[in-house]
């Protein structure tokens, strides 16, 4: 399996899916079918880690987009429905406690929603607090991710915290996601001791994308900051979580990295 097909083609399901939903135009619906049928009828394991971790990475765009082309043209999602159980779970890293987790908790929450099996979406939000709790301290900083460098020893180096913006956000998006699931699916999920942790973070983190001169995991450059504006979760926050700092990044149009297209779905 190519990681990179998978994420291009998982994503392109999702943007076809969003056509669909926006148009009302049964092509778009067909053409992400045709994707999904693709990847359930062929991919019958996943034995690297490489692969295993795309999975977890990709397969929530695919979920997302399943969910929404479901009904069209007649479509059989029973091969998907078997994938999902036969395939993608087995292989969810619900237990890494960083964000790997986080993203296996987000596409394990998407696969239940599809399947409507409320036992596991239960799971996962158990899970989804667990990680939250073991990540965010006092200050609402999650230094499993802020300490992140670019090389291969993740928090070492000579440019140790130069990629914790960007971790910092790519930890709180799927976080961010899930909530979203889980507050449609009848959770009181903002309210709750995970999703008042998850408001620390996301105001933490919208004052570093401000402001990230203030970022205090980084003594190099403020300039030379991997990632700050890859905060496309921010638009779907506030619509629960009133945030200043996170309101003037979203006003100034900077935000990147946006697969999900959260700035567009969320807007306003």
């Amino acid at each position: 399996m190519k990681s990179n097909t998978l994420a291009s083609d998982a994503q392109m399901a999702y943007a076809d899916g969003l056509c669909y939903l926006v148009t009302g135009d049964p092509r778009y619906a067909t053409h992400a079918q045709l994707i999904i049928d693709a990847w359930a009828k062929t991919l019958g394991s996943v034995p690297t880690l490489q692969g295993k971790d795309a999975v977890n990475f990709d397969m929530p765009y695919m979920i997302h987009a399943a969910s929404w082309v479901r009904a069209v043209n007649g479509w059989n999602d029973a091969p998907f429905t078997s994938f999902l159980q036969s395939v993608v779970l087995p292989n969810a890293e619900t237990s890494n406690p960083n964000n790997h987790g986080m993203w296996a908790v987000l596409m394990v929450a998407s696969a239940a929603t599809f399947t409507a099996d409320s036992s596991q979406l239960m799971s996962a939000e158990n899970r989804w607090g667990q990680i939250l709790q073991g990540e965010v301290t006092a200050d609402g900083s999650m230094p499993q991710e802020a300490e992140r460098s670019d090389t291969s020893d993740y928090r070492g180096g000579p440019d140790t915290g130069i990629k914790g913006i960007d971790y910092t956000h790519y930890t709180l998006l799927p976080a961010s996601m899930t909530a979203k699931l889980l507050a449609d699916a009848g959770y009181p999920v903002w309210a709750t001791p995970g999703g008042k942790l998850l408001q620390e973070a996301f105001a933490k983190a919208a004052e570093w994308t401000l402001k990230p001169q203030t970022f205090p995991y980084y003594t190099g450059e403020t300039s030379k900051l991997i990632g700050v504006d890859n905060a496309s979760y921010f638009p779907l926050l506030l619509k629960y979580y009133p945030n200043p700092d996170a309101t003037q990044v979203v006003a100034s149009g900077t935000i990147t990295a946006d697969g999900f297209q959260l700035t567009k779905l969320f807007a306003n």
